[in-house]
């Protein structure tokens, strides 16, 4: 047997237990009584598992001779306006250090954020990253490899990517 044919035959079967199904629903329909069915069932694996299926018709008969079910609840008052989150989402900037003759040279991008939008900090060897500009925020840390003064430091930006240069 090919698996074209086990597909075949996994989809008759499947047809056929939903038409068996639908049927019983419709004969329950008509008698307003509760299907139960227990089945056993073993697995490729040889593991057995028990299936249990209970269906259940009601009519408005058995709501009460007929009335209409209760109604729903009243809604729930919402305000006109729901205000913004205050939550935003914060980026952390794509960061490159490069070690040359000269001294260390870091590219940060930041797309969206102008020179005026963008602040660096150095602490020892680690280099704080922060730039808004409206919706947009990033925020990073990037570990340099040896201790620098924020006097050694001179930034030049670029359409949001800035290039920091630490003499040294």
């Amino acid at each position: 047997m090919t698996k074209k044919d086990d597909v075949s035959s996994g989809i008759t079967n499947l047809i056929n237990g939903l038409s068996g199904l639908l049927g019983s629903l419709g004969d329950l329909a008509e008698k307003g009584e509760q299907l139960e069915q227990l089945k056993k069932l073993q697995t490729e694996d040889g593991r057995e598992m028990t299936v249990h299926s209970n269906f259940r018709v009601r009519t408005l008969e058995d709501a009460g001779g007929g009335s209409p079910p209760t109604p729903l609840p009243e809604p729930i008052d919402r305000p006109e306006r729901v205000p913004a989150a205050a939550v935003s989402e914060v980026r952390e900037p794509t960061v490159d250090v490069f070690e040359e003759d000269t001294g260390v040279v870091v590219i940060a991008e930041m797309p969206g954020i102008s020179a005026g939008g963008a602040r660096f900090d150095i602490n020892g060897d680690v280099l704080t990253i922060e730039g808004e500009s409206g919706a947009k925020r990033y925020r990073g840390e990037t570990l340099l490899p040896r201790a620098f003064e924020a006097d050694a430091m001179s930034i030049s930006a670029n359409a949001g990517v800035f290039e920091l240069r630490f003499a040294g």
